[in-house]
């Protein structure tokens, strides 16, 4: 531990201390494992913070005095979001925890205020994020968050024990139902002029896919290549699997990236975004449907996607037979809010502006 660390003095007690070098990321990891959560590695913290496309990092610690030990921190990182007809940097709120020893304190509202003084002074215009059921509260009473619609969580479920353990009536007679999966192959057309390819890294060409879906989107992260490379190929320890669409003259017109991961009692697809060039949407399904086919044959038990009724994908969704996931049955409690640092940015406020994805879950 370090015996010269310098801060801004909060109180007797406390002083916050901002990011300086990478033994500041050890304490950041070593806070979450002695306080039982394991999955911040240096390897991801140094992605998130250190490499994001914004090139910016704001991380905040509340240190003890008297011991320099490291008592909270409070995180976001910069993001750049189309707004409108313009281009803007936002944050997203990620990481926040107090040490057991020091709870009830007030430490997570002093890291907060500071950080968000801190950013709007770097341009940072919004934060917005999806605090769970632990840190709602906080955000909405104390930080002055709006909360802007329940997280839109959509499911296809491909086979009945995963869905029926989530009902408690049910959960008791899974064993009479066979695991056989509820999936049957929907025909499509015959892409007669496209082809489906693997993507493994983007180019200029995802940029014009993303900038003719967004004309109809007000407010989302900027999908472009640089975002794209670093949130799906970079991420460490992740296997994003991403397909596009392509004519035969191979202009790429859609995408789509899922992930696969063993959570919530069952194994989970995860869809983490789709999207497309409006002039080949009817082919656009095709893709959609090759990516459920393809997890049903690798035994996912459901498959789940953010996205609100009024987004430019949702019917295919539907049409695909996913279906709004009741909130007493979905795996985890999120909410979606946001905070206008600039005092200008009104139309956060509304979820009709909003375009979000599993592509802006910090945990998937």
């Amino acid at each position: 531990m370090r015996s010269n660390i310098q801060g801004i003095k909060q109180n007797e007690e406390f002083f916050i201390y901002d990011y300086q070098n990478e033994f500041d990321l050890i304490q950041y990891e070593n806070l979450f494992i002695k306080n039982g959560i394991a999955d911040k590695s240096q390897d991801r913290l140094n992605w998130q913070h250190l490499n994001n496309p914004c090139n910016s990092t704001f991380i905040s610690f509340a240190i003890e005095q008297l011991t320099k030990k490291y008592a909270a921190l409070y995180t976001v990182f910069p993001v750049h979001f189309k707004y409108f007809k313009t281009t803007l940097q936002a944050a997203q709120s990620i990481d926040t925890i107090t040490d057991y020893n020091y709870r009830g304190k007030g430490l997570f509202i002093l890291l907060a205020k500071h950080l968000y003084n801190k950013a709007s002074e770097k341009g940072v215009e919004f934060v917005y994020g999806f605090p769970n059921k632990n840190s709602v509260t906080g955000f909405l009473q104390k930080l002055n968050w709006i909360e802007i619609a329940d997280v839109p969580f959509l499911i296809k479920p491909l086979r009945p024990k995963y869905f029926l353990n989530l009902i408690p009536i049910l959960k008791n007679f899974t064993s009479i139902f066979p695991n056989i999966s509820l999936f049957f192959k929907i025909k499509t057309r015959t892409l007669k002029d496209y082809q489906i390819k693997s993507i493994t890294s983007f180019d200029q060409s995802v940029d014009e896919v993303w900038k003719k879906f967004a004309e109809r989107i007000n407010i989302a992260v900027d999908r472009n290549q640089s975002y794209l490379n670093w949130r799906i190929t970079q991420k460490p320890k992740e296997g994003y699997i991403t397909y596009g669409l392509y004519t035969n003259e191979q202009k790429l017109c859609a995408i789509i990236s899922y992930s696969i991961k063993n959570k919530h009692t069952g194994k989970i697809g995860y869809i983490m975004d789709y999207y497309f060039d409006y002039n080949h949407e009817k082919a656009a399904d095709n893709l959609l449907k090759k990516v459920i086919d393809e997890m049903n044959s690798k035994k996912v038990d459901a498959i789940l996607t953010w996205c609100f009724k009024h987004s430019p994908n949702y019917s295919h969704y539907i049409k695909s037979r996913f279906y709004y996931l009741p909130k007493k049955l979905r795996p985890i409690e999120l909410h979606f809010g946001a905070l206008d640092l600039s005092k200008k940015n009104n139309a956060i406020s509304k979820k009709e502006n909003w375009y979000i994805s599993y592509l802006d879950s910090d945990t998937v």
